[in-house]
């Protein structure tokens, strides 16, 4: 069976985030939301950061190009700061 390779977050420009570290994203793992390609790891809070840039675990907007049976399938993505959340820059209808 082939193994799947999840894309990673290549580059993350929510500044206000805490698993953003020199525009990489630390987080454990990233899934982007379900209508809105709104990241939902983003947080201000307190949070053990992970040593390895992240990856996108599941993607829940159905329309997105890049959605394969909820799971991204772009090369990489980019993150970046959407009102007082972040977005996936990479999603394409």
């Amino acid at each position: 069976m082939k193994k799947r390779i999840e894309p990673v977050v290549m580059t993350c420009l929510a500044e206000a985030c805490t698993y953003n570290t020199a525009d990489e994203c630390h987080a454990p793992a990233v899934e982007f939301g379900d209508s809105h390609p709104k990241c939902d790891m983003f947080t201000t809070g307190v949070v053990s950061i992970a040593e390895f840039p992240a990856t996108v675990q599941d993607c829940l907007v159905a329309e997105c190009h890049f959605n394969s049976d909820l799971l991204c399938s772009a090369p990489g993505v980019t993150v970046a700061a959407h009102s007082d959340h972040a977005d996936c820059m990479t999603y394409r209808r």
